[in-house]
């Protein structure tokens, strides 16, 4: 079980504090996070294999938004982004729990997956809708909500609520958490660019789209821990926990 060191919302957080929690979930939750990575990935990139995957999956802050399916594609296709969105976002939920659970926080003992499911679809519209508004508010929708999982599944609070928390714990931290996560998806970008950039060197075209969907499911196992990380470092359940940290 790893170890850390949980913050009240009232103190101020820095970028450092969110990158090295961030780096200690990964830390601890990390048999869970490369399950997660690889059975999502092979199913992205079997379906680049096959040439049948004409999914478009976007990630906002842990999220998956869905796949786009083309009648051009098959059933077979169909089958595969339909496996593929299952499995990241079941997966989504194991792994929060995971996280949570690795870091000793409180873990609420009650299913939750479908209120994790309604609070996916509730923040995934507020996210694009804010995109979609000139692009900032859609930032700080999904800064401000980075935590939401955390106050979901690490207690009693329901989707609204959850979103709500989030809101209110992250205020005065915002440019932290933005910082923190501009920075993980420059390091996913340097990743996907590196051993794409290996198979497109030598013209392997079709390596290069595999390697590049297999990848993909890094942004939200990163954004996960991010979003876990914060919970922890800005909740105030912190004496509940205060023993394991000691």
């Amino acid at each position: 079980m790893g170890t850390g060191v949980l913050m009240s919302a009232d103190r101020q957080i820095g970028f450092a504090d969110i990158l090295s929690q961030t780096v200690e979930t990964l830390s601890a939750g990390a048999r869970a996070a490369a399950i997660y990575f690889v059975v999502v990935g092979a199913l992205g990139a079997a379906g680049v294999f096959t040439d049948l995957n004409g999914a478009e999956t976007d990630v906002f802050f842990g999220f998956r938004s869905g796949f786009i399916y083309s009648a051009d594609d098959g059933i077979v296709s169909a089958l595969l982004q339909f496996a593929a969105w299952i499995a990241s976002v079941i997966g989504g939920y194991l792994l929060v729990k995971a996280f949570l659970f690795e870091r000793g926080a409180a873990v609420d003992s009650r299913n939750r997956f479908w209120a994790y499911i309604g609070m996916s679809i509730v923040s995934t519209i507020g996210t694009v809708l804010g995109f979609l508004l000139f692009i900032v508010p859609g930032i700080i929708i999904a800064v401000r909500w980075i935590a939401s999982s955390g106050f979901l599944v690490g207690s009693n609070e329901g989707p609204i609520d959850s979103l709500s928390a989030s809101w209110e714990a992250t205020r005065g931290h915002s440019w932290p958490i933005f910082f923190a996560g501009v920075l993980l998806m420059i390091g996913y970008a340097v990743a996907i660019a590196f051993f794409v950039g290996i198979f497109s060197a030598t013209g392997m075209d079709r390596g290069a789209e595999m390697i590049a969907k297999f990848v993909e499911p890094l942004a939200s196992v990163l954004t996960t821990a991010l979003g876990v990380s914060v919970y922890l470092l800005v909740s105030d359940r912190s004496k509940e926990v205060s023993d394991v940290f000691t």
